[in-house]
Formats: structure tokens, C-alpha cells, sequence
């Protein structure tokens, strides 16, 4: 089910974009969910937990990472899976908006990769 905030989107190769709580646009590329996030050598696991991702970054709680500038952890969890173990979503955001000598300014977050944490 599409959320209210979302808009999804074939243009720059992007799988689907989400605002988080405070109205800050995320989006998430063809090539991260294929290469970096879902393959078996990665997060395989992801491909169940899509869903899950968008509302870690819609609703989750938002952490900025101490060793890498302008990253941004997302966390939310979720209750537990069908073997009683804790279903907690983390996704990686990286932040590279930028100001312009005008002013404004161009806002490009994307997310890194995603994983589900015991």
C-alpha cells in the first residue's frame, strides 16, 4: 500500500522516494537494491522487508553516524517474525545536499544500503 508521502518514480534510475518525519526527501536507486543491498553475499534477507524500509525512514528514528559526515542512521522496529525473533530495520542515508551561490538549495539524500539487526 502506497504511502501518502511517497512518489514513485522510474526517472534517474530511482526504485521509489519517501519524505521522513521532518519532510526531508530519500530515495532509494535501481542499482543500491540490486547491487548493494539485496544480493547473497549482502542483505538478501531485505527483499522481504521493502515495505519495512520506507517506514524506517518515513516514521524510524534518525541517528547521525559519528564516523562518516552528513550519513544518517534510520532505525524502527517492527515486533517480532514468525520464530519470535525481533525484527528491527536499519537503513543508511547519505546526505549530499548542497546550497547554491543563489541561495536555495539542491537536496540529495539516498540511501546507502539497508539491514535487518537482531
Amino acid at each position: 500500500m502506497p504511502y501518502p508521502s511517497e512518489t514513485v518514480t522510474a526517472l534517474a534510475g530511482k526504485r521509489w522516494t519517501v519524505n521522513d518525519k521532518k519532510g526531508r526527501e530519500i530515495y532509494l536507486t535501481h542499482e543500491r537494491w540490486d547491487t548493494h543491498i539485496i544480493p547473497p553475499e549482502n542483505h538478501p534477507e531485505m527483499k522481504d522487508y521493502e515495505e519495512e524500509m520506507k517506514r524506517a525512514l518515513q516514521s524510524g528514528k534518525r541517528k547521525a553516524d559519528a564516523r562518516q559526515l552528513n550519513t544518517y542512521r534510520y532505525t524502527k522496529d517492527f515486533g517480532t517474525d514468525e520464530n519470535g525473533e525481533r525484527v528491527r530495520i536499519v537503513v543508511i542515508v547519505s546526505d549530499k545536499s548542497t546550497e547554491n551561490a543563489d541561495g536555495t538549495s539542491s537536496e540529495n539524500r539516498f540511501v546507502v544500503t539497508a539491514y535487518r539487526a537482531t
